[in-house]
């Protein structure tokens, strides 16, 4: 029952977003519950003991063909994330032992977060990673437009458009995909132990704050 009364929160949103696409409505929706969708695992693994899989909502960044990873966690909103994704990050992939991926984190302070991370789930996977990109190179227009403008840079970087597959994704606003969602986004916060971003794993070992390819030992 509480989680239908979460998931109503979402609906609110839906219904106050007279004008606006679903994507942001949902995104708005997110950031009320967020926080608390709570689901923990007693086989949960940690960052140390921690198989890489991909996640819905991930963008690959780079794959070197190594076997090592490196994940980045960053929130849109977040400048230390932008210079280490404008700046550090070429450095980063040329010196990367496989694959380098980029996984967003909601911010209950920028609901923009969480629009992020539902443009990323409808996205191919092979657009993410320059879309990304695109976000944080534009990232002091985040604070400056709508939240449409997020929503548009991500469509424009992608090369895709409010039709076929990727709005069907937008309109999906059914409960079990929203709560899929959270439930990922919150596993990833408890398997690495995420309080600030960026956050980087290298193949289990974690770094808080902004780092370059030599501070991460690479």
């Amino acid at each position: 029952m509480q989680d239908h009364r979460k998931f109503n929160v979402i609906a609110f949103a839906i219904s106050l977003a007279i004008g606006m696409s679903f994507a942001l409505a949902v995104g708005i929706g997110l950031y009320f519950v967020i926080l608390g969708k709570q689901t923990v695992s007693l086989d949960q693994p940690t960052a140390e003991d921690y198989v890489y899989q991909p996640t819905t909502a991930e963008a690959r960044l780079a794959d070197n063909g190594g076997d090592g990873y490196i994940l980045i966690f960053g929130s849109v909103s977040c400048p230390h994330c932008r210079d280490l994704i404008v700046e550090d990050l070429p450095g980063i992939i040329e010196r990367a032992p496989g694959k380098v991926v980029y996984r967003n984190v909601i911010s209950p302070d920028f609901p923009v977060t969480a629009l992020a991370q539902i443009m990323l789930s409808c996205m191919p996977e092979e657009k993410r990673g320059p879309a990304v990109r695109k976000v944080y190179e534009n990232q002091d227009a985040l604070f400056e437009e709508s939240d449409r403008y997020v929503r548009d840079i991500f469509l424009e970087s992608a090369g895709l458009d409010l039709e076929g597959k990727t709005a069907d994704c937008l309109d999906d606003t059914s409960e079990n995909r929203i709560m899929d969602l959270i439930d990922k986004h919150n596993e990833q916060r408890r398997i690495f132990d995420i309080s600030a971003t960026p956050t980087i794993v290298v193949d289990g070992e974690t770094f808080v704050g902004r780092q370059d390819a030599e501070s991460l030992g690479l």
